[in-house]
C-alpha cells in the first residue's frame, strides 16, 4: 500500500463529496460561494447539462462522473489514481444511489446547477 501524497494526507482540509453536492443544492439559501466553487459548478452543471432531475435513471448515469469530478477539485487530480480514494469514490457513489436523503440532494443539485447555469 502506498502512502498518500502531501496534498491529500489531511482529509481535514478537503470537503465531503456529498457536503459539496448539498452545498450546490442549497445554493439559493446560501448565495455567496468562492469563485474557485463558481467553477467547479460552472463544470458539473456541463456534465448535468443533459440530466433530468426527475428521472431516477438520468440521475444515476450522472452520478459517477458529478461525484469524480468534485473528488477531483477536492482533493487534485492525483486522488483519481489513488486505490484507496477511487474505493471512497464508489462507496460514496453506492451511498447516494441507496440514501434516498442523499438522492434528493444530487436531484436538488442537479436542478440548481441547471437554473444557475
Amino acid at each position: 500500500m502506498s502512502a498518500l501524497p502531501a496534498a491529500m494526507a489531511w482529509p481535514t482540509r478537503r470537503r465531503l463529496l456529498p457536503d459539496v453536492l448539498r452545498l450546490v443544492a442549497d445554493s439559493r439559501v446560501r448565495p455567496y460561494h468562492s469563485p474557485q466553487d463558481m467553477a467547479l459548478w460552472r463544470e458539473l452543471a456541463a456534465i448535468a447539462a443533459d440530466a433530468k432531475p426527475d428521472d431516477p435513471v438520468s440521475l444515476a448515469r450522472i452520478r459517477l462522473p458529478l461525484l469524480r469530478r468534485i473528488l477531483e477539485a477536492e482533493w487534485g487530480a492525483p486522488a483519481l489514481r489513488d486505490e484507496m480514494t477511487l474505493a471512497m469514490l464508489r462507496t460514496e457513489d453506492r451511498l447516494v444511489a441507496v440514501d434516498p436523503e442523499l438522492c434528493d440532494v444530487l436531484r436538488r443539485a442537479v436542478m440548481a446547477l441547471k437554473r444557475l447555469y
